[in-house]
C-alpha cells in the first residue's frame, strides 16, 4: 500500500494519533488509492465490533479532522 518513506506502523501511529495536524499532514502525503485505502478502513474501524473503544475514538477523530465526519 505505502512506499517507504514512512513506515506502515509509524504511518498508522500518525493517523490514530488523536492530534488533528498530524493526521491532515500525513494524510495528505499519500497518493489518491492510499487515501481511498485510509478511509475506507478508518470508517470501518468506526461502525465494526471487534474494536477496542480506544481505537473506535481515534478512528472517529481522524475522520472529523480529515472532513469526513
Amino acid at each position: 500500500m505505502h512506499d517507504a518513506a514512512i513506515p506502515l506502523d509509524s504511518l498508522w501511529d500518525s493517523l490514530l494519533s488523536r492530534d488533528a495536524e498530524l493526521i491532515r499532514q500525513v494524510f495528505s502525503s499519500l497518493s489518491e488509492a492510499e487515501k481511498a485505502f485510509v478511509l475506507e478502513h478508518l470508517k470501518r474501524m468506526q461502525t465494526e465490533s471487534g474494536w477496542y473503544p480506544q481505537q473506535r475514538q481515534s478512528a472517529v477523530d481522524a475522520l472529523i479532522a480529515l472532513g469526513q465526519i
